[in-house]
């Protein structure tokens, strides 16, 4: 029985711990691309907003694209697409 709860316990640890995603580091730029080309093997993460991509805050979409762990945004059609490519 503690052997039971030990690795669940082991186990817990170990997923929490390699769930947490980390934003980007602050000095890599996020890019912004309308060629869907540039993140066609890359991993779509979440929506970036239409307020956020021409709300006139430049640096909102970009934002947003960290928040999500993201390192790439295609930009179609009035919404945003946030992608996380390479490593």
């Amino acid at each position: 029985m503690l052997r039971a709860v030990s690795g669940c316990i082991i186990f817990l640890i170990a997923a929490l711990t390699l769930g947490c995603a980390t934003s980007p580091p602050e000095d890599q730029k996020v890019m912004f691309t309308k060629n869907p080309s540039y993140v066609a093997s890359c991993t779509p993460l979440g929506n970036v907003s239409a307020e956020a991509l021409y709300g006139g805050d430049p640096q909102a979409a970009e934002k947003e694209a960290r928040a999500l762990n993201a390192n790439w945004v295609l930009a179609v059609g009035g919404v945003g697409v946030a992608y996380h490519c390479g490593k």
